[in-house]
């Protein structure tokens, strides 16, 4: 970002059009509702950083002066003192501020971004046991693992087309990125987590940027079509961040606009650079952000992520915002001009220094992270018990898989059984508000339930027949299964629960499908109950807020309540459709005698282990309002 690439002529435009991508992914994070496509930057990142880095290389194998040593040594005087010293912060305010289980977390990132495999540990805690994405404060760093991935790979691809394929750049190169725009259509639909952060299905966009590098389109010979063009590929990149939100299926389809943008600004911009779009893209305060984009990107999440962490909110308000924004300018500037620029220099800094330095942070920061996963996160660091407050709804080593997710899409039937005994067979599903009562139904209803109890939820899916989630392939027919599982084990009775409310405002679902699952469900015999929604709040590190607590009161707080993200309305809409005794609403037992606050803290005991899961103890509080629901009494 704002570097001229090893033999390739600079070009303003494409620094400005850094700026494009980078602004719109920053005011995205804040929390700028109306940007709500703005993560379509690191797409115009890719196809610039592919068009840039394939031209390089093509020209210098071209004239057989190509090495990989020197090619390596560009991308990390490039990449990695700047992100070595984001790293480092990030470490050191970890240790100031982050209570265990989420430095532990920190660690783990740290390993992954010396690995440069981010992406891959991001992919695999797409679920919902490894902590909030909105504070892992190295997130940002899969894009990043991204690129260098594909680093790894394009260098020996284009040497192997020059030497095996008479440099057929150009079919190999389209025949690569047709398959992986392939791969990403099907995997948005198969494997979204993965889609979205794995290589196979985002190879293309950076080989959208290769083709152009390597004249896979004719140029543009007239000024008039260069006009168009380029303000034709503005205006896509504009339209997704306008158009685009986080329930659009993506990258795939979606991610062919803005791609498609990006390669005709470029593109336009090769042969005409005096078309108008040029001209703006290369207006000096456009270009200046450009120059530093690499930097605003390295520093914008980490600021917000400490932010949300020590003010305990994932909404910023808008003072918040605009100190986060002037942090992050003024980091920006700071790396770039100290870090950046200072090691791009062979005379300051050597070949050598470039390498030993880089082996040398990626070791440390590997040691660093793999210490800190195996002691836990340091929790000497502090005194009060709260931070050793683990996750309830964490599955225990062994534990069976009833929460159906990506990565566990297989149910272990027999084994997710709460109980087992004669007698009628209670079936409990719902999504993980369904499973956050297990253990809760396990150790206080099941002993005194009659008959047997099994478990069945999908994580994010709610539990009604016929419902699609987009970035959810597998909701549709792990509901259509319930049926199945009624018949097979003789269920008598359903007890359903559901993160309802936002699922029935985003537009997923409503009532009415609710109702006519109910219908569909007496219609086989079954008898149905209903469990309302628990309260939610505007922030997931509650063991922060429990320190806190702690702290203040010395450990002597007895109740401690905060207002909830929603109020009561939904539950009491939703408590008309099923008989009287057949519907709990949790919110009556957690905020009652609290005027408009609910409980996230009582008897000594955390209630809540994340913004709308409850703790072990917070299910234990509601369980003997659930169990006449099991056909029990406590």
């Amino acid at each position: 970002m704002g570097e001229k690439p090893h033999g390739i002529s600079y070009r303003s435009d494409i620094d400005g059009l850094r700026a494009v991508a980078v602004v719109p992914v920053i005011l995205f994070h804040l929390g700028l509702t109306q940007f709500s496509g703005g993560f379509v930057g690191v797409d115009v990142f890719f196809v610039i950083s592919g068009y840039l880095i394939s031209a390089g290389i093509q020209k210098d194998i071209a004239a057989r002066q190509f090495s990989l040593i020197d090619f390596y040594e560009r991308r990390s005087r490039r990449i990695l003192p700047a992100l070595f010293v984001m790293v480092a912060f990030t470490l050191l305010a970890g240790w100031i501020m982050f209570l265990p289980d989420d430095y532990k977390d920190v660690g783990s990132s740290a390993v992954a971004v010396a690995a440069f495999s981010s992406n891959i540990l991001f992919w695999l805690q797409t679920d919902y046991f490894a902590g909030a994405a909105e504070l892992k404060p190295l997130l940002h760093t899969w894009s990043l693992a991204v690129e260098e991935q594909y680093y790894i790979v394009l260098p020996i691809f284009l040497w192997g087309v020059m030497r095996y394929a008479k440099a057929r750049f150009i079919p190999w190169t389209l025949g690569l990125a047709v398959l992986s725009f392939v791969v990403s259509i099907a995997m948005v639909k198969l494997a979204p987590s993965a889609a979205y952060y794995l290589l196979p299905s985002r190879a293309w966009e950076l080989l959208l940027g290769a083709l152009v590098a390597q004249g896979a389109v004719p140029a543009i010979r007239s000024n008039t079509s260069a006009q168009v063009a380029s303000a034709a590929g503005l205006a896509m990149i504009v339209a997704s961040v306008f158009l685009l939100t986080e329930e659009s299926s993506f990258p795939g389809l979606n991610a062919l606009w803005p791609c498609l943008g990006a390669a005709l600004v470029i593109h336009a911009g090769a042969s005409h650079s005096n078309t108008l779009a040029a001209r703006v893209l290369s207006v000096q305060p456009v270009l200046f952000i450009g120059l530093i984009s690499y930097s605003l990107y390295l520093w914008h999440w980490p600021l917000i992520v400490f932010t949300r962490y020590f003010y305990l909110t994932l909404t910023l308000s808008p003072g918040m915002m605009a100190g986060v924004a002037a942090g992050t300018f003024a980091a920006a500037v700071l790396s770039w001009r100290f870090v950046e620029r200072p090691f791009r220099s062979r005379e300051r800094v050597k070949k050598k220094a470039i390498f030993v330095g880089a082996g040398a942070g990626i070791a440390a920061f590997g040691a660093f992270g793999l210490a800190l996963f195996v002691t836990a996160g340091v929790p000497q660091r502090f005194d009060s018990s709260a931070p050793a407050i683990a996750r309830a709804d964490k599955p225990l080593p062994g534990e069976p898989v009833c929460l159906v997710k990506e990565g566990a899409l297989h149910w272990e039937e027999d084994r997710c059984f709460l109980s087992r005994k004669s007698g009628p067979v209670t079936l409990v599903w719902g999504d993980s508000h369904a499973y956050q009562y297990r253990r809760a139904i396990k150790e206080i209803i099941a002993p005194k339930a009659v008959g047997s109890i099994l478990m069945y939820a999908t994580a994010g899916c709610p539990p009604i027949f016929g419902v699609t989630v987009n970035d959810r392939p597998y909701c549709r027919p792990g509901n259509d299964r319930v049926p199945d599982i009624i018949k097979t084990y003789g269920v008598k009775r359903v007890v359903m629960f559901g993160h309802w409310r936002p699922m029935m405002e985003g537009g997923q679902t409503s009532l009415e499908m609710l109702k006519a699952t109910i219908a569909q469900l007496r219609a086989k015999g079954v008898t149905v109950a209903l469990v309302g929604d628990n309260p939610e709040y505007d922030f997931n590190n509650m063991p922060l807020l429990y320190q806190r607590i702690e702290g203040l009161t010395h450990g002597e707080a007895q109740d401690f309540a905060l207002p909830p993200k929603y109020d009561g309305e939904w539950n009491r809409a939703a408590s008309k459709i099923v008989p009287a005794g057949a519907f709990v609403d949790p919110m009556e037992v957690l905020c009652a005698g609290h005027g408009k606050g609910c409980m996230v803290y009582g008897n000594l005991k955390p209630l809540m282990s994340e913004s709308n899961h409850l703790s072990y103890e917070g299910a234990e509080l509601v369980a003997p309002k659930l169990a006449p629901l099991f056909g029990t009494v406590l």
